[in-house]
């Protein structure tokens, strides 16, 4: 016999006391699955679905040696608990302008498919958002007071004005899953669906205001390694933004703090240069990474780009993105300028305008 098989029969037979389910008797998981998926409401769905997930994690904390079978057992029985609720979308807003609240909450469906939550029940909750373009994120618990005379559950959230432009994805969540890393990855191991449907997920689009202060300073690099004069693809870039709408734009060159990547003496000098309290500082390099004959007697020109953008009225960097772009021409330099097009008019510019 399996010398942990006990532990983990321990933990189901636990996860049944909590669930509202007679221990006695569930050998197996098997009768575990069929037993929750009955009556696990009975002693409060989500009281019973926050202690399975205490327990699971506790389990694997304890257990990181644990064999595979041993880890597909208690994450179907975690599942079986867990896959009484359902998250759905239900309504998100429109996009937003940085500095300016959304018009409306985030709102999430909360579906029971055995049960429901008890009346007046108060359900914790979790929002999570991108602040900006770094990959810095808000987490933030809400409460939901289930209606006392029954009808629909439904999660909303209403975020802060955002302080910068910014993509990505808003989720809703039960707050029982924060804090419990390992669950959440076992659950996506071996139950996918019973994850994805404990998560709402919603569009979250906020516009860069356009009239701020900005500067570019972007260092290029030819095939060979070589810096190239003139900024071509700071010129380009600036071009690109200016059509989107972008005003109070220029231009400024510190290759001595961009090529050694030394942040801080950049800041340094921009502040000093403009003044920089309200200023938004686009910098960084674009490489080109292959310039070559291409199969039908033309050039192919690859483009890899590096760009960060710091914010001085935020006083952090509110974006970095990496980039690459390729095209074709007839000459090298047509290559090279279809590149520049393509990675700063196609691809960078239009990211920044929702990312900064």
């Amino acid at each position: 016999m399996n010398p942990k098989k006990p532990f983990i029969l321990f933990y189901i037979v636990t996860v049944l006391f909590f669930a509202g389910l007679d221990g006695a008797g569930a050998e197996t998981p098997a009768a575990f699955l069929s037993g929750a998926e009955q009556t696990a409401a009975h002693a409060g769905l989500f009281a019973a679905a926050g202690e399975t997930v205490r327990l699971c994690e506790a389990f694997l904390s304890e257990n990181p040696g644990a064999t595979e079978e041993e880890r597909r057992e208690i994450a179907q029985a975690t599942a079986a608990v867990l896959d009484s609720i359902r998250l759905t979308p239900l309504s998100g807003p429109e996009e937003t302008t940085a500095g300016n609240a959304f018009a409306g909450p985030f709102t999430a469906s909360i579906v029971s498919l055995n049960g429901a939550p008890e009346p007046g029940e108060a359900l914790q909750f979790t929002a999570s958002f991108p602040e900006n373009g770094a990959g810095k994120r808000i987490t933030a618990e809400f409460r939901v007071q289930v209606p006392s005379g029954g009808g629909p559950v439904q999660a909303a959230y209403l975020p802060p004005a955002p302080p910068c432009g910014v993509t990505g994805t808003l989720e809703i969540r039960p707050a029982f899953l924060d804090g419990a890393p390992q669950t959440m990855q076992l659950l996506e191991e071996f139950a996918p669906e019973t994850s994805r449907a404990l998560r709402a997920e919603f569009p979250y689009r906020v516009a860069a205001p356009k009239n701020r202060p900005t500067v570019i300073s972007l260092l290029d690099y030819d095939q060979n390694g070589r810096t190239v004069a003139d900024s071509p693809s700071a010129h380009a870039l600036l071009a690109a933004l200016i059509r989107l709408g972008f005003r109070g734009t220029g231009m400024a060159e510190f290759p001595p703090q961009i090529d050694p990547a030394d942040e801080p003496a950049l800041y340094d000098a921009a502040a000093a240069l403009f003044g920089g309290n309200d200023m938004r500082y686009i910098y960084g390099t674009v490489h080109t990474s292959a310039l070559e004959k291409n199969a039908e007697g033309g050039f192919t020109a690859v483009l890899s780009a590096s760009i960060h953008v710091y914010d001085f009225r935020q006083k952090e960097k509110t974006a970095a993105y990496p980039f690459r772009a390729a095209a074709t021409g007839e000459t090298e330099r047509q290559a090279l300028e279809n590149a520049e097009f393509a990675l700063c008019e196609q691809t960078i510019a239009p990211a920044l305008e929702y990312g900064m």
